[in-house]
């Protein structure tokens, strides 16, 4: 979800938005997404949006990662600065995923 997300908001650049900050949390209540160390991630645009437009190796690996549905590489691999990645280690509970969005007029 979080690729999408920002595959979203870089598609529609041009559109002018009601917000001029928006963060998401896409995370499940597990603590990890399926074989990988992270339950989820925080993104946050514009920032995370820009750190991908400012690089064509980092545009060139996003649209891989979308093509191999790999974000927890993407995000470990090209957004560490960003922090972004959720990582709290396994709940032992699976109630559901959760999403948040909020947004900064």
């Amino acid at each position: 979800m979080g690729l999408l997300f920002l595959q979203h908001q870089i598609s529609h650049l041009e559109t002018s938005s009601v917000f001029r900050q928006i963060t998401v949390l896409f995370g499940g209540t597990d603590g990890q997404d399926g074989p990988t160390s992270a339950a989820g991630v925080v993104l946050s645009w514009p920032e995370d949006t820009a750190a991908i437009l400012n690089n064509s190796q980092v545009q060139d690996a996003f649209q891989e990662a979308i093509k191999r549905h790999d974000s927890h590489n993407f995000f470990k691999q090209h957004l560490p600065q960003e922090n972004c990645l959720l990582e709290t280690g396994p709940s032992g509970t699976n109630v559901m995923d959760l999403y948040a969005l909020i947004g900064e007029f």
